[in-house]
């Protein structure tokens, strides 16, 4: 018969549990294989890592290092100076980190920034999503602004306010947004699209995508597809006026502006 686990608290840690939760603050790093029953109120790490093997309902996880969640999460803050990972679904007002973030099932986050790449494998709603790195998401997407400095890439359903990346890739059955801007190109699939803008070097859309793009500018030919609209800037200033407030309105501006 092995021998039970020694629970021992190193000295310097803060260790409460009540009626409310559980709060745990450490220097060095700080692994949980329980919750202890209780909503998880505030778990610090302030110069390692948090690693928790349970769900997790509570309050702030943060840690100078990584944060690695296995299992579901609901919290109101995940933050980490390195990567954050979610082995399950995500229910996070803000996660904030310095590496990647990973999500194993659905991502309903109201703020995500991070300065490397975000990986979510099912949908995920957000009403701001800023990362440095590349953005892969493998169900659909909900929410306001989406910002990638690398690849966006979206597989199922999308519908944003404005979206920004050096390449998108909007590969889903509808898309609805009032501006889109790739620094390189833009890419749309086989889909039904409500878009009032987009702006890009390249914009390259399915022969199948049909629906209504007010304005596309790019310097690259279409080809045939069922989309209406398509007007260029000089043509929408020769019908409408200057463009210049209809871009700014929707987060946009003309290829090889600031």
């Amino acid at each position: 018969m092995s021998k039970p686990q020694p629970f021992v608290v190193p000295a310097g840690v803060t260790f409460q549990i009540t009626d409310a939760g559980v709060v745990i603050e450490n220097e060095g790093d700080i692994v949980l294989h329980t919750n202890f029953g209780r909503s998880l109120t505030r778990i610090v790490s302030t110069a390692g890592s948090v690693t928790i093997h349970a769900p997790v309902d509570g309050g702030a996880v943060h840690a100078a290092g990584d944060v690695a969640l296995h299992g579901d999460a609901r919290a109101t803050s995940v933050e980490a100076g390195g990567n954050v990972t979610v082995t399950g679904a995500a229910t996070v007002g803000t996660v904030t980190a310095g590496g990647n973030v990973t999500v194993g099932g659905a991502a309903s986050i109201d703020t995500l920034s991070a300065t490397g790449n975000v990986q979510v494998s099912g949908d995920a709603t957000s009403q701001r999503i800023d990362v440095g790195g590349d953005i892969g998401i493998e169900g659909g997407v909900s929410g306001g602004s989406v910002r990638a400095g690398g690849t966006l890439r979206v597989s199922g359903a999308f519908k944003a306010d404005t979206v920004h990346g050096h390449t998108i890739r909007l590969e889903g059955a509808s898309i609805t947004a009032r501006g889109i801007q790739g620094a390189h190109a833009v890419h749309i699939g086989a889909a039904k699209i409500q878009v009032d803008a987009i702006i890009a070097p390249e914009v390259h859309v399915d022969p199948a995508t049909n629906g209504r793009a007010t304005v596309v500018e790019c310097h690259n030919d279409l080809g045939p597809n069922a989309v209406k609209g398509g007007f260029r800037l000089a043509d929408y200033a020769e019908m409408f006026g200057d463009p210049t407030s209809f871009l700014a309105e929707r987060g946009l501006a003309p290829i090889g502006a600031a």
